[in-house]
């Protein structure tokens, strides 16, 4: 990707973001003639149905994708992530619940999520503990009984540990939860969200999301979607939970964890924007930030009305090379602004 004017690039993120069973006969009423005499009697036979278990297959454990190949799973369409994840004070681990909801598309006897690089504790379906195995990238759940094409479903997954940048040979370096001295931001394109949490990890199953995330009280903490609530624990840690209503790809999720100011105003019709920004880029180089309400208000001239309830730039210490369109949250190099000089326009 090549460097270009904040003030372009900023026109052009937001470009980028506006784009069963079966069962037997039942009893008959039959009529027998006794040949002896001239009476007719009429028995009738009682009812019965036999309803046939299901047995189901195991969901394919990638969805055939030739660009991405790996990624994703088959047997099943998740609806919503609830993702809790509490990250230590230095932000190198994590320990986490994700509660996953989802309908199947098939009769299922076992079930992949793509999570790569974390220990998995423990798994239950329908509150009921699962068996599973995690190898890889591939974590296999099998559910105490499988579970009929059309039925909803909800996984539940602990799990802890250091989230480990995801390779991807179609991704430029690393990709996935990545640190920085002012902190971690998440930069998953394609297939870097099974670095942190479990997930059917392709864009062609979208899904809503609650993200919930615990922090030392000196952390700033932003996620996609709008800011419900903000609560101190008590012991010196603060949970940021947002929610995300518009469906939303695997790889566009966003959190970030640091040394992060909060920049807000209203855009155009009162939409709320938000802009994360690392501390080291000084109020001048951020002043290239207030373009963006005008921005907005010209795409909108061109699309149509801006189709989310937020949005804002996660201003970090990514690399110079790396910008990604993360919903409602797109991220930005910090370089591209602490290197601008508003003299040479």
């Amino acid at each position: 990707m090549h460097r270009r004017r904040p003030a372009v690039v900023l026109a052009v993120a937001l470009a980028t973001t506006l784009i069963g069973g079966c069962s037997d006969d039942p009893g008959r009423i039959t009529a027998r003639i006794d040949r002896s005499t001239t009476t007719t009697t009429t028995t009738t036979a009682a009812a019965t149905t036999t309803t046939a278990a299901t047995t189901g297959t195991a969901g394919s454990a990638d969805v055939g994708d030739a660009i991405v190949p790996g990624a994703g799973n088959g047997g099943y369409d998740v609806t919503n992530y609830d993702l809790a994840i509490t990250v230590a004070d230095d932000r190198t681990t994590i320990e986490a619940t994700a509660t996953i909801e989802a309908t199947a598309t098939q009769d299922l006897s076992a079930f992949n999520l793509d999570l790569e690089g974390l220990t998995v504790d423990e798994v239950s379906v329908d509150d009921e503990a699962a068996t599973f195995t995690h190898e890889g990238s591939e974590l296999t759940i099998t559910p105490t009984s499988p579970i009929a094409s059309g039925a909803d479903l909800t996984a539940v997954v602990q799990y802890h540990g250091a989230p480990t940048p995801v390779k991807d040979p179609s991704a430029p370096g690393t990709i996935g939860w990545l640190s920085a001295p002012s902190g971690t931001y998440v930069a998953g394109e394609p297939t870097g969200a099974r670095g942190f949490f479990p997930s059917n990890d392709h864009p062609s199953d979208k899904a809503t999301f609650t993200i919930a995330v615990t922090a030392a009280e000196r952390d700033t903490v932003v996620a996609n979607g709008v800011l419900g609530s903000k609560a101190a624990t008590g012991d010196g840690h603060t949970t940021w939970t947002f929610g995300q209503s518009d469906p939303m790809a695997t790889y566009l999720v966003q959190i970030a964890v640091g040394d992060y100011d909060v920049v807000e105003s209203t855009g155009p019709g009162g939409l709320p924007i938000r802009h994360a920004v690392v501390r080291s880029v000084t109020a001048d180089q951020r002043e290239v930030l207030d373009d963006t309400g005008a921005q907005l208000e010209f795409f909108e001239s061109m699309f149509g009305p801006f189709p989310f309830d937020t949005y804002g730039l996660l201003v970090a210490d990514s690399g110079p090379e790396f910008a990604l369109e993360t919903q409602t949250l797109t991220l930005l190099p910090s370089e591209w602004l602490t290197s601008f000089d508003p003299t040479s326009t």
